[in-house]
């Protein structure tokens, strides 16, 4: 499976509904922030990480788990893709939204 890197754009980022924005962090708090960290900072860091450009691997970790990740199978596609929004976007990451319609692809 090819790594689908996005596009980093300030027209990008403008274009994110706060509501996913919301969501998303909301998502991150119940489900991320204890291992990965309330600002994406622990161990396994979203800061500054460059691995969050691949949307496949955000997908993959969040439905299908992984060696040390449970799988959150149970989010929507909608859900996921507001995650992946909201880490793609938060502690000074700027990589723009994921889609649902993204995320269906590596359910």
């Amino acid at each position: 499976m090819a790594f689908q890197a996005a596009e980093s754009t300030d027209a990008a980022v403008a274009e994110i509904d706060p509501a996913v924005m919301e969501l998303g962090g909301t998502l991150y708090a119940d489900n991320c922030a204890a291992c990965h960290g309330e600002n994406g900072d622990a161990e396994r860091k979203f800061a500054g990480s460059q691995s969050l450009k691949h949307v496949v691997l955000i997908a993959s970790q969040v439905i299908h788990g992984g060696e040390f990740m449970p799988k959150f199978d149970f989010l929507t596609d909608e859900e996921v893709a507001a995650l992946g929004t909201y880490i793609r976007n938060s502690w000074g990451n700027t990589l723009g939204p994921v889609t649902a319609e993204e995320i269906a692809v590596y359910r």
